[in-house]
């Protein structure tokens, strides 16, 4: 993950009354003394984040967010990929990984002995990296291997994940980018005093644990970024603008070459010159109590020892003066990336290109947005921009129609950025869109994540707290004549174009699996950190499941229309959505008719003059059929609800179209397809996994024809978006208005006929019975091979969701879960692996059980193996059903269904026959579920099951033989998964 700004959502053209206080403050630093801890707080900070520092050098930021019972937590520290040694890149990557491995604490069991098999190992290691020659590699791994599995013994792998398991933490993750290696977690808000116990132990030592294992998952890390199109074309981009910064001489995963020589006593080096307290913040969001908080990270954080840490040399560029062109191939679709090289977080020119990339696409009244992806004058065009610490890199990228050329799109974007140099645009633009991104800077802080991730990003970039809140209104001072020096300085020949073409890449690389004897994991026991840290009593929390009585109001409105309603108290913002239970599977041509709605005027307005009248109201429309639903959707401020109705209205009923407009949609439907047809993700999920589930009646192959989408008319798709509220539908509202002022607004504004026209009836897709093993698969270059097995189990049934709930958790819920410990922890044959019995999201629908693994080609018989006999005898220990039990239960105390949430949770119910929270159930129940309860779920409906596997991969890597072994073996081609 590297910071960026993204694409804020455009809300509003006018400084709202009720939010002009906020807009107009100084920001002015005010500082403050509570219970002996000194913070700063900046006025007009909507967040009112407190930001402490700790006599160590630790800085905190605290931000209350009552919306439920939980924090979400950030710590960030800031050494990322830039910091690596440059003959050990990928190190602050893998160190990542390995803080998740506990210390002399946390997993240990006999720490003492073990130490002395670390320090072997430790040993081993640097003895490998030096060796050339491949059987004594061979040898020396041979040997590490052979005590990393003694080590094994010693220690209770993956302690840290069963800690905040039982702490009902949820999202426990990790990442690296250039600038920052960050932790994250979302934590009941009354598990703090565990969490930052656990939290400071794991942050005040190192221990190289579990090392070659968690090596393997970081090799197929590697292979899976060079199974990707987009990665290479990132990296090739990046090396190409950075010559000398490590932005470009080396990769945040590392090169082959690193990870197959690592270093433990690198890592551990960069370790504790790094992760020191006056390098770390701590930032919290949510239902916390700032006073208590602080003391117990001082009790905690505060004890760490704090030293100089090394300062970072910005390697200086040269300029360049000429463009740099650059060739990427692989299997995937062709694309043009530009990217030009620019001043760093902080500085006036990253703020310019700030402004600049807004005013070339915001997604609705962009440049590109209008010129380029309105008119349809290529597939897909779009900037980025990614700020960092040093440098700032300002990305475009384009996608052809078919027969257009990649410099045809190349001067289609130039054409773009010279109509910013020379002045041609709105002078309402710029402060439009400065405007609209304080609008959106409050609605990104309604939820902890949004606060604590602007905290985290104000750290690393070393950024005053004041100054964020300073960023838009300095945004506001600027002009149009500096936004134009700004384009004519930065914008010229100084820039990369990376060419992706399609083709068979000529240098493909691949870190090869070495033979690892599977670590033993002591899942019965537990060390006596875990013991005492689960001993501490936490303040109860009482869960809160939804009642549909009082948590909503439904209400019919007319005949064969109801109103369901949900009060926003938080922001003026409302959401409403007309939803019709039909979708493509009703009628093949709907998702042709939104799309052309998306490029429609209406009322008299061209389809670029609704685009701006939305832009200036702040509303967003959108118009999505699903397989048996639409969704009609317009949003935006309380202030222009009418009006923003009155424009979606006008566009369902009074659509206005550029003729050509169809046409141009229409090849360019075809020009994806083709695209589709190279996507391996689109080839896994969208085809092959239908055809597995469905046989040749698909909903993959349930489309209009490519040689029947020339003959489709305008009128012809309008008349099925005009029909649409002419069917029966419900109308779903969240927002700041009344319910009898809603309704009093829907009799002006929303016309419907007196009598509904009945829905037609969908197709039927039937599923495939899997009564025996069988293999689909399609052939795709590619270093990974990605299976994807389903078998097809009972329909669903509300009794089952308890067990189905704790099977899931027990299984795959997260990093101490069974499927991960044996596929990942302790045969490192995978990066991702999953299983679970997924319940059906309607009454008389069938459930599934299903599992995944992304593994190395040559891992493939084992990984099969391992996979099923996992599936089929499940494995029984005591502590982790427990822990299982607990983790769901602690979540569900915390967890709360909020804002228009409740609405599609409410449908969701409904759609299942129920008229409760089915949450409330699995809570009263689960307490009385013992491990025989789980084995009898899994003796009934999982147990020696039969499963139609999905499998993509290259042909001269699969091992045909195993598959065989498996069942009947059927290539498919990509033509035959889709009904083009």
């Amino acid at each position: 993950m590297q910071f960026f700004t993204t694409k804020s959502l455009i809300t509003s053209l006018l400084i709202l009354v009720s939010f002009s206080g906020v807009f107009c403050q100084t920001h002015e630093v005010k500082s403050y003394t509570e219970d002996g801890y000194s913070y700063q707080m900046v006025e007009g900070d909507p967040t009112q984040t407190r930001i402490y520092k700790l006599t160590n050098g630790l800085t905190v930021y605290l931000s209350v967010y009552r919306d439920k019972p939980q924090i979400f937590t950030l710590i960030p520290v800031r050494a990322g990929s830039k910091n690596d040694p440059h003959d050990n890149t990928g190190l602050a990557h893998y160190l990542e990984h390995m803080v998740f491995k506990g210390t002399s604490r946390i997993g240990a069991k006999d720490f003492a002995k073990e130490k002395v098999l670390l320090d072997s190992i430790e040993h081993l290691y640097n003895q490998y990296r030096k060796l050339k020659d491949v059987a004594q590699r061979k040898a020396v791994y041979k040997k590490i291997d052979a005590v990393s599995l003694e080590a094994s013994k010693l220690c209770y792998a993956n302690e840290y994940d069963k800690l905040l398991s039982v702490l009902g933490a949820s999202g426990t993750n990790a990442f690296t980018s250039n600038e920052v290696t960050a932790y994250m977690n979302s934590i009941p808000s009354n598990q703090l005093e565990k969490w930052l116990k656990i939290e400071a132990e794991r942050f005040g030592e190192f221990v190289p644990r579990l090392f070659h294992t968690e090596l393997e998952a970081v090799y197929e890390e590697k292979n899976m970024s060079l199974d990707e199109d987009g990665d290479k074309v990132q990296e090739t981009l990046d090396a190409s603008l950075y010559k000398k910064h490590p932005y470009g001489t080396q990769t945040t995963i590392g090169t082959v070459e690193h990870l197959k020589n690592p270093s433990i006593t690198e890592i551990k080096k960069f370790f504790y010159t790094y992760y020191v307290p006056n390098n770390i913040a701590i930032c919290l969001a949510g239902d916390l109590d700032p006073a208590k908080t602080i003391k117990l990270i001082d009790q905690t954080f505060g004890k760490l020892s704090s030293k100089p840490v090394p300062v970072f040399k910005v390697p200086v560029e040269e300029p360049i003066t000429k463009p740099i062109v650059k060739k990427v191939v692989g299997p995937e679709e062709e694309s043009i990336t530009l990217g030009f090289r620019l001043p760093g977080f902080g500085t006036k020119e990253a703020r310019l290109a700030r402004l600049m990339d807004q005013m070339l696409q915001n997604s609705q009244a962009g440049l590109i947005d209008l010129n380029l992806n309105q008119k349809q004058l290529v597939l897909e065009a779009s900037t980025s921009l990614d700020v960092n610490k040093d440098y700032s890199t300002h990305v475009f990228q384009g996608s052809p129609k078919k027969g257009q050329t990649l410099d045809e799109v190349r001067k289609l974007l130039f054409a773009q950025i010279d109509s910013i140099k020379k002045g041609k645009f709105e002078d309402w633009l710029i402060p439009s869109i400065v405007n609209n991104l304080k609008i959106s800077e409050l609605r990104r802080y309604d939820n902890n994540q949004g606060r604590a991730f602007t905290q985290l990003n104000a750290f690393i970039m070393n950024a005053e707290w004041a100054d964020i809140w300073k960023e838009t209104d300095l945004l506001s001072k600027i002009t149009k004549k500096e936004i134009m020096d700004f384009a004519n300085q930065y914008y010229c020949n100084g820039y990369v174009e990376v060419q992706k073409l399609t083709g068979k890449d000529p240098n493909v690389h691949k870190v090869e699996k070495p033979v690892i004897t599977p670590i033993v994991l002591n899942k019965t026991e537990s060390s006596e950190f875990y013991k005492k840290i689960n001993g501490i009593p936490s303040p109860p929390i009482e869960p809160q499941f939804l009642d549909f009585k009082k948590d909503l109001t439904v209400q019919d409105w007319k005949p064969g229309i109801e109103i369901l309603y949900k009060k926003n108290t938080a922001t003026p913002l409302f959401q409403l959505t007309y939803l019709i239970e039909m979708g493509s599977n009703h009628n093949t041509k709907l998702s042709m008719a939104a799309r052309l709605l998306d490029l429609s005027g209406a009322k008299g307005l061209s389809a670029e003059q609704f685009k701006k009248e939305l832009f200036k109201l702040g509303t967003d429309i959108s118009v999505f059929p699903g397989a048996d639903q639409t969704y009609v959707t317009v949003s935006g401020l309380r202030e222009n609800f009418d009006a923003s109705v009155k424009l979606l209205e006008s566009l369902m009923n009074e659509p206005k179209v550029d003729p050509s407009a169809l046409k141009g949609l229409a090849a360019n439907v075809l020009k994806e397809r083709e695209n589709q047809l190279l996507d391996k993700r689109a080839i896994l999920y969208g085809g092959l996994a239908s055809y597995a589930k469905y046989g040749t009646l698909s909903p993959a192959r349930n489309v209009i024809k490519n040689k029947d989408l020339s003959q489709l008319s305008s009128d012809e798709l309008f008349g099925f978006t005009k029909k649409l509220t002419s069917y029966a539908h419900k109308i779903l509202y969240y927002g700041p208005a009344e319910i009898s002022d809603l309704t009093q607004k829907l009799n002006t504004l929303h016309s419907v006929p007196p009598n509904l026209v009945q829905i037609p009836a969908p197709i039927q897709f039937k599923e495939l019975e899997t009564d025996s093993n069988r293999v689909y698969w399609t052939d795709y270059d590619m270093v990974q091979t990605e299976l994807y097995f389903m078998s097809k189990s009972v329909n669903y049934d509300p009794t089952l969701v308890v067990d189905a709930s704790l099977y899931n958790e027990y299984m795959g819920g997260n990093m101490s879960s069974v499927v991960f410990q044996e596929l990942r922890e302790s045969k490192a044959l995978a990066y991702s692996a999953d299983g679970s019995y997924r319940m059906a999201s309607e009454l008389n629908k069938p459930n599934y059980i299903t599992s995944y693994i992304g593994c190395q080609s040559d891992k493939l018989p084992e990984a099969m193996t391992s996979m099923l006999s996992i599936m089929n005898d499940l494995p029984v220990v005591e502590n982790s059903f427990n822990l299982s039990k607990e983790s769901i239960l602690s979540g569900l105390r915390s967890e709360r269904t909020t804002k228009s949430a409740i609405l599609f949770a409410y449908l969701r119910a409904r759609k299942l026959g129920l008229d409760q929270d089915i949450r409330a159930r699995i809570f009263a129940e689960l307490p009385t579920q013992t491990m025989d309860n789980l084995k009898s779920f899994h003796a009934k409906l999982i147990q020696n099951k039969k499963y139609h596997l999905a499998l993509i991969g290259k042909r001269d890597k699969i091992n045909f033989d195993a598959l065989k072994k498996f069942g009947p073996v059927k290539e498919l081609k990509v033509e035959e998964l889709f009904g083009y």
